[in-house]
């Protein structure tokens, strides 16, 4: 119970978090958006490759790379905000799956933010991040 009052207490203090990141991003223009898709370099060769499929106001997208910052992962993020053609590539990669975020490590679907989360709770995230 007291876990999930913890969880429950997370939850609302990134809503908060991820309303205020929504509402400074809303300048960004859907063009210039997909121009700077977020693509980095591994920080290391140890360092899995995650790809995440994102829409610019999806609080669920916001909260799954608020989780892969908060480890230091690097990630390609594919915002596809009005993109049909990404957004039929994506669900094509994620076995018909059409709800953002999809994340991707090493090229296996781990699913959305939930799973992700449910994959850190249970410890199982840091070592397909690491592979």
């Amino acid at each position: 119970m007291a876990q999930a009052v913890s969880e429950l207490g997370e939850i609302a203090f990134e809503v908060g978090e991820i309303q205020q990141d929504l509402r400074s991003e809303q300048g960004s223009t859907l063009s210039a958006r997909r121009r700077c898709i977020r693509s980095t370099q591994q920080r290391s060769s140890s360092m899995a490759k995650v790809e995440i499929y994102t829409w610019r106001t999806c609080p669920f997208c916001v909260r799954a790379k608020r989780l892969l910052d908060s480890k230091g992962v690097d990630y390609t993020e594919y915002a596809i905000d009005g993109d049909n053609a990404a957004r039929d590539a994506m669900a094509e990669r994620s076995g018909g799956r059409r709800s953002v975020p999809e994340i991707f490590i090493d090229d296996q679907h781990i699913g959305g933010c939930d799973e992700l989360h449910a994959l850190d709770r249970a410890g199982d995230l840091d070592p397909l991040l690491s592979a």
